[in-house]
């Protein structure tokens, strides 16, 4: 961890509480390109991780449920994103034509 951290010049600060979270507020400071700090309520990472695999589906317009996609990350965190795409788009080895009814002697 740095000894020293430098800020920019602050001319007022912005407080969130944990408890009230104002999205729109955030979404203004993102395209204004305002930087702010905040704690994150405790179901802010679930949140997170949900919208994000949600944006993976819908950038790379698969099929895969958010469930597969979710397993395919976490079996890819040590390997490269062509790794995973690769993975999201692979071809099953087999295939099924279901349960097969059986003809009657």
């Amino acid at each position: 961890m740095p000894e020293q951290v430098q800020m920019g010049h602050v001319s007022e600060n912005d407080v969130f509480d944990r408890g009230y979270v104002d999205y729109q507020k955030y979404d203004q400071y993102c395209v204004e390109g305002t930087f702010f700090v905040t704690r994150l309520k405790d179901n802010a990472v679930c949140l997170i991780a949900y919208c994000l695999v949600l944006l993976m589906k819908l950038e790379l317009k698969t099929t895969k449920t958010l469930l597969e996609l979710s397993r395919l990350i976490k079996a890819h965190l040590n390997q490269s994103w062509e790794a995973l795409r690769a993975a999201i788009f692979r071809r099953p080895s087999r295939t099924s034509k279901g349960r097969q009814k059986v003809a009657k002697a």
